[in-house]
């Protein structure tokens, strides 16, 4: 039996969005080379577009992207960190020391290249105008518990993010003013400095695929963990 005509068009939708659908998944569980992405590279001084996540996902897969795109960036300063063959679920392939982003200082080794560019995302475009309009001031650092760790995610049988380097805990802000707002004495506030970490935090969800706030659980009751796993968790 023929199709009617105007079946064929309905048909072609859906099988674009089925093949962009498939093409997202395997993109971003980094089963995609990043040459082969068809996606712009990410470019740390313009404002993010609507494939960020593909774009920070390309630069983990491929260190040549890195050295262009995150460690040659006037906004980053960085080197490159030698490679650390995977063993027992734990090791990393394409990782750098993150100095600083701009007046930032981070501090940040190893830390996967794709999570220190979705960390330098946040914290110029959502942790630098929230600490001046909320705040009247500027950050000058992140205080973090740490990137690498060979550990399981606790109470489960499965590698934390952090055995491959690509989570960072936050804990602290410092700003200009010498104020050092942290997760732990200021989150659960009623001043302007609680209002400034839970506008922040919400501001992660946009750069990294799991971010944990107090919100959470317990265990996060001290800091932020952001990471670019497979996960999906924004809280």
């Amino acid at each position: 039996m023929t199709k009617p005509l105007w079946l064929w068009p309905v048909y072609g939708f859906a099988l674009t969005v089925s093949v962009v659908s498939v093409w997202g998944l395997l993109i971003h569980f980094a089963l995609v080379p990043p040459p082969y992405g068809l996606i712009p590279p990410l470019n740390l001084s313009e404002p993010d577009g609507l494939f960020v996540d593909w774009q920070i996902a390309a630069i983990s897969q491929d260190p040549a992207l890195c050295e262009r795109v995150v460690i040659s960036s006037p906004l980053i300063s960085a080197e490159r960190v030698n490679a650390m063959p995977e063993r027992d679920g734990c090791g990393w392939s394409n990782a750098i020391r993150l100095n600083a982003v701009g007046n930032i200082v981070v501090n940040a080794s190893p830390i996967d290249c794709g999570t220190a560019a979705a960390l330098a995302l946040w914290l110029t475009n959502e942790v630098t105008p929230a600490a001046e309009e909320m705040l009247s001031t500027s950050v000058t650092k992140i205080t973090h518990y740490g990137t690498y760790s060979c550990r399981n995610i606790a109470g489960t049988p499965w590698r934390s993010v952090h055995a491959k380097a690509a989570a960072i805990d936050v804990a602290a802000i410092t700003t200009s003013d010498g104020s050092n707002l942290t997760v732990r004495k200021n989150w659960r506030g009623k001043d302007e400095r609680a209002e400034f970490l839970h506008s922040i935090a919400q501001g992660t969800c946009r750069y990294f695929r799991s971010a944990l706030s107090p919100a959470y659980n317990a265990a996060h009751h001290d800091h932020f963990h952001l990471d670019r796993g497979w996960g999906n968790t924004c809280k």
